[in-house]
């Protein structure tokens, strides 16, 4: 239980300052500095977890180089004739142009009955005995191998029918049609399919004894597949939908219309030079970081000089980092070729170990040798954004060089805490025997003046 201060009381001491000064200053000798170094340390935890999140963002920005990827070179796709068929690439693409010719588009199968109704609340069939058998009275609906089955009865609507078909089918979707006009509506029943093609596109119809006629008296349109051909290519190319991706290596191709166009796939400088830029910013981010934070600075306080350490420079992982990020810069080459080596894309080092990229050295390197500048990207898209082997992963996969760092910080955090909550726990101690130690002194004068009172009261005046 902690002792009460009447410091001064009895002696005209100030005791509590004197308890005060002493505990302050064992506390500048033995908490200050656990204090500081817990501080330095907390702020390498957070320093090495934002160094990582650069990293991940370098790695990003690199990955898209990989041949993983589609190779670092991107790509545009033309059509001469956008009214037949426009399309998208990937970097996998290659070069060059295709013609073309649609001969027809993959089209939806439908079906529709030819009963005609009022309202959405009428009656699906009108007449129909709810005691036949339910197989009897089922209709079943297949589109693009899916079946759906619908029992009716007597109480059947409409709506009934065509919410109980959209509820259970992921492959059609049932509608009602108003085939009359808004004064006098006449509502068909429709159901078509989601996709085209003669694959997932087919709708076909049938029913039970009892509901046969009603089944029968209906009118079906059939799916078809798309029909082309392409130049260079014997014979007719069909394809499930309008929308395909396995015709051209990295290119999808999506038919409009019938007739002939030419689709010229190219390489897009453009966005290559764009990418490329966001990975040299990428990689100075992290240049510019570590050099911010890997100093040790000098502070006046008073006579002394305090060192402030910067929350990585206690680490060696970011020296480690860097000089690993700068050997793959200055490595990364061809063996032949016009462009052999990153100077030729445009990126050199700057004496600060930043990077910097010339806009107009990249363009002539790929205008002049593309296959050269796709060799030097896809290597440093390998070093950068591998996963597996990558340079950057060696730093940023789990358990990883960062994490290792990160983890011996976390146990030094602990450590020191358990040190401070000991240290804390003894001062406390000290004090509590110095407040007892002072109150005892305070009686102890407290008597002594006391008793020269009464000596004093005794003599003579």
């Amino acid at each position: 239980m902690a002792l009460v201060r009447f410091g001064g009381i009895g002696s005209g001491i100030d005791t509590s300052s004197i308890i005060d000064a002493l505990i302050s200053q064992q506390r500048k000798v033995q908490i200050a500095p656990i204090e500081q170094r817990l501080a330095t340390l907390n702020d390498s935890v957070d320093a090495l977890s934002e160094l990582k999140g650069l990293l991940s963002t370098l790695s990003d920005k690199a990955s898209v180089f990989r041949v993983l990827n589609g190779g670092a070179l991107s790509k545009l796709v033309s059509s001469s004739n956008e009214s037949v068929a426009t399309a998208a690439v990937s970097n996998a693409a290659a070069s060059g142009s295709y013609s073309i010719s649609v001969n027809s588009l993959a089209t939806r199968g439908s079906s529709s009955f030819n009963e005609r109704y009022s309202s959405s609340s009428d009656v699906l069939i009108s007449g129909i005995n709810d005691l036949d058998l339910e197989d009897d009275r089922t209709i079943e609906v297949e589109v693009g191998g899916e079946a759906v089955e619908i029992v009716v009865s007597s109480t059947t609507t409409v709506s009934d029918f065509i919410s109980q078909f959209n509820s259970q089918s992921t492959k059609g979707t049932a509608s009602l049609i108003n085939v009359g006009t808004s004064s006098s509506p006449e509502y068909a029943i429709s159901i078509s399919a989601n996709s085209e093609g003669t694959e997932l596109g087919t709708v076909s119809i049938t029913g039970g004894a009892s509901v046969a006629a009603f089944v029968a008296d209906s009118t079906s349109v059939n799916a078809t597949d798309a029909e082309f051909t392409m130049t260079g290519i014997a014979g007719t190319i069909t394809r499930n939908s309008n929308t395909f991706s396995d015709l051209i290596e990295g290119v999808t191709i999506s038919l409009s219309g019938t007739g002939t166009t030419n689709l010229t796939v190219s390489v897009d400088s453009e966005s290559t030079k764009s990418k490329l830029g966001e990975l040299v910013e990428a990689y100075n981010a992290i240049a510019q970081y570590v050099t911010e934070n890997d100093q040790t600075t000098l502070e006046q306080d008073g006579s002394e000089l305090i060192p402030i350490y910067g929350s990585l420079s206690e680490v060696g992982v970011d020296d480690s980092l860097i000089q690993s990020l700068r050997d793959v810069i200055r490595q990364t080459s061809n063996e032949s070729g016009s462009v052999r080596i990153l100077a030729d894309l445009g990126i050199t080092t700057n004496r600060d170990g930043t990077l910097s990229f010339d806009e107009d050295t990249f363009d002539d390197a790929i205008s002049g040798d593309p296959d050269s500048v796709a060799s030097l990207l896809e290597e440093i898209g390998e070093e950068f954004g591998g996963t597996a082997s990558g340079t950057v992963y060696e730093f940023t996969r789990y358990g990883g060089l960062i994490d290792i760092t990160s983890n011996q910080q976390s146990d030094s955090i602990r450590n020191n805490q358990l040190r401070l909550s000991d240290l804390e726990k003894r001062l406390a101690e000290t004090e509590e025997q110095l407040i007892a130690k002072y109150a005892a002194l305070e009686r102890i004068i407290g008597s002594l003046q006391s008793t020269q009172n009464a000596l004093t009261g005794l003599l003579p005046s």
